[in-house]
């Protein structure tokens, strides 16, 4: 309890994501708040992408499809202030670029590791969304399988 207490203080970054990346990343992270550090693989793709706030910057309020970082104060070989680090927008699309691959290699790989002993694609597919957490609202079950049979098809050739 005492953690928590001590993170809300911490310094906070806002990154705008794609609703599916958005609940995979709440889902990765196990919490809510989206505390990251240098040890998690978000956090390493999140680290060489903070910069200072440039002058005359105003965060910016989040927004439905954002997620809030809380990160440590001592991160990128800095000390974090509250409202001194942002992403910016270029640095935006490459987090989303980076998470989007990371879901694609979680996703392939947990469907090709249940595919050994569900033989209905379908059924891992509703598995995997299930396990982390993903609506059919936020992604469509049809562009999942084919980028699964995309992937297939590469790796077999």
């Amino acid at each position: 309890m005492k953690k928590n207490n001590s993170r809300q203080n911490n310094p906070r970054v806002t990154v705008k994501l794609r609703p599916y990346l958005r609940e995979f990343l709440i889902c990765k992270l196990q919490d809510e708040e989206g505390f990251s550090s240098r040890k998690s693989i978000i956090g390493a793709m999140l680290e060489p992408l903070l910069e200072s706030n440039p002058n005359g910057y105003v965060p910016q309020s989040p927004c439905r499809d954002s997620f809030t970082f809380t990160i440590p104060y001592k991160f990128n070989g800095k000390n974090c202030a509250f409202h001194t680090m942002y992403i910016s927008e270029h640095n935006q699309r490459l987090f989303e670029r980076m998470l989007y691959l990371y879901f694609k290699d979680v996703f392939h790989s947990y469907v090709e590791d249940k595919q050994r002993y569900m033989k209905e694609i379908k059924a891992c597919i509703l598995m995997f969304c299930s396990d982390y957490h993903i609506t059919f609202n936020a992604i469509n079950y049809e562009s999942l399988k084919k980028s699964y049979y995309r992937y297939s098809q590469k790796k077999n050739v």
